[in-house]
């Protein structure tokens, strides 16, 4: 061989695909002939049209020799080596990051988005008239975040969701009142291991019995 060595990659990319539904409406207007009368009426026809957007940004790129140098023949004996290393990140590197088939809220269209941010750990042996043996693994990257720096870490977090139910009555379209569930939580940044309290409120003025 003439050498062993490491990479470590990674980047983000993106995809969106955006759907579009045009409507077009024809009118056809009757008449009278010795065949008979013809009646007029509306033909009306929509088709889609998907566009896909894609893009890429890389984040990191390292490559060094553990050993070696790739040129140099270097002859090993049978056994088992091992060869630690050590790299240094670059700062405010982006955090490992995932999302598949999600809806976006991307214009006033149906749009569907793919995103990640990945990085890879490669390890590569250069053999004498043969193709590099390389192995690689996916790993994650995490950011070191400071929630002093984030005024909204300390700020109340509060979702509510309501739902209405459809009653039985003389009229079209008769709703009951709504059924709303609220979560509230002291705080919305938090330390790992550290304790998350929560309150639930329930108010239910549907008129049903859960």
């Amino acid at each position: 061989m003439t050498g062993i060595y490491l990479k470590m990659k990674g980047g983000a990319t993106v995809e969106i695909v955006e759907q579009t539904v045009y409507h077009s409406r024809r009118h056809s207007f009757g008449g009278h002939s010795s065949f008979g009368s013809f009646d007029s009426f509306h033909h009306s026809h929509s088709h889609v049209i998907t566009n896909s957007f894609k893009n890429s940004e890389n984040y990191l790129a390292l490559e060094s020799f553990l050993v070696a140098d790739g040129h140099t023949v270097l002859t090993v004996g049978d056994g088992e080596f091992s060869y630690p290393f050590m790299v240094q990140l670059p700062p405010r590197l982006v955090s490992s990051f995932g999302r598949a088939g999600a809806s976006l809220a991307y214009r006033s269209n149906d749009s569907r988005g793919e995103g990640d941010v990945t990085y890879h750990l490669e390890a590569g042996m250069k053999l004498v008239g043969r193709e590099d043996l390389v192995m690689s693994k996916p790993i994650s990257i995490h950011a070191i975040l400071d929630l002093t720096t984030l005024p909204e870490a300390s700020l109340v977090g509060e979702v509510e969701e309501s739902k209405t139910f459809r009653r039985i009555c003389f009229c079209l379209g008769c709703q009951s009142n709504p059924l709303s569930v609220k979560v509230r939580i002291p705080k919305m940044g938090y330390l790992p291991g550290e304790t998350i309290s929560f309150q639930v409120e329930v108010n239910n003025q549907s008129g049903k019995v859960y």
